[in-house]
């Protein structure tokens, strides 16, 4: 079992550590994880429930292990550590103005819009996601 910041850590290496502002990035999602935790409702209550909720996060689709062997090589794993310890100290600022959800717009993980995407408002895009939240 891994401790609660580094899965949570090794979630936001995989979701963002590659962008162009991979701080900002992973902060943005960090924000995301909190924003739903603090909904205390069907995503779970806390970051580490959130990150383990099934299809989520699709970079935990392959299995735990495999992301967290990957992401604790990558350059910014104490970048990403630090944002997961800030976080659970309830000392992140919300870049993304309340959004939980997020999909890549632009870039190499590019998607077309979600179904989901339709039932939301866009707060802010950062490097290649854009950001979003329940109307």
């Amino acid at each position: 079992d891994y401790q609660d910041t580094d899965l949570v850590a090794a979630v936001l290496i995989a979701e963002a550590g590659g962008e162009h502002e991979p701080e900002r990035a992973m902060t943005a999602v960090m924000n995301v994880i909190d924003n739903r935790a603090k909904q205390r409702g069907w995503y779970g209550k806390t970051a580490k429930e959130v990150v383990l909720k099934p299809k989520q996060f699709s970079c935990l689709n392959s299995g735990v292990d495999q992301v967290m062997s990957k992401s604790r090589q990558h350059p910014h794993w104490v970048l990403a550590q630090r944002i997961a310890a800030v976080a659970s100290q309830g000392k992140l600022p919300d870049l993304t103005r309340g959004a939980d959800h997020f999909f890549a717009v632009s870039g190499p993980n590019a998607i077309s819009p979600p179904h989901w995407a339709t039932l939301m408002v866009p707060t802010v895009r950062i490097g290649n996601v854009q950001y979003c939240r329940a109307k």
